[in-house]
């Protein structure tokens, strides 16, 4: 039986984000070596200065897998980051988790909400365009990265 609850604790979901890094290393176009260097413990360091966090995870026998996490600063809200295992995918479990962070989101009153998708992940701005994201810009980076 699969159980959705909100966790304090990012450090649950470490394999979860280290399986969304390899995914993004592996379907990067030009930043491979970016996602290659970068670890968990440097990326939750993020969470040090936010004004509020919330983790929700799907788990089974006490299992992670899969989550999303978001956080607010300075009255602006952030999808930080979201994965669930391939197996998982397609039950609506991502809307669900969606949903309640938007609600989250919602109860704090925030301006905006953004999230970022790698190149490369393309595959998931249909999700987020059903969500109710919508591109506003692209961003660029000026690199002889392969």
């Amino acid at each position: 039986m699969l159980d959705i609850r909100e966790i304090e604790d990012i450090t649950v979901i470490k394999p979860l984000w280290e399986a969304l890094n390899r995914h993004h290393m592996n379907h990067s176009r030009y930043y491979k070596d970016v996602f290659l260097n970068q670890t968990f413990e440097n990326r939750i360091k993020k969470f040090e200065d936010v004004d509020g966090y919330r983790l929700e995870v799907i788990c089974q026998s006490n299992k992670p897998l899969g989550y999303i996490l978001a956080s607010v600063k300075k009255g602006a809200g952030e999808i930080d980051s979201f994965y669930i295992y391939d197996d998982l995918r397609g039950m609506g479990l991502g809307e669900y988790l969606m949903k309640r962070m938007i609600t989250w989101f919602e109860s704090k009153e925030v301006s905006c909400v953004t999230l970022d998708v790698s190149a490369g992940n393309e595959e998931v701005i249909m999700f987020y365009q059903k969500m109710g994201f919508n591109m506003r810009k692209y961003t660029m980076e000026l690199g002889d990265k392969r």
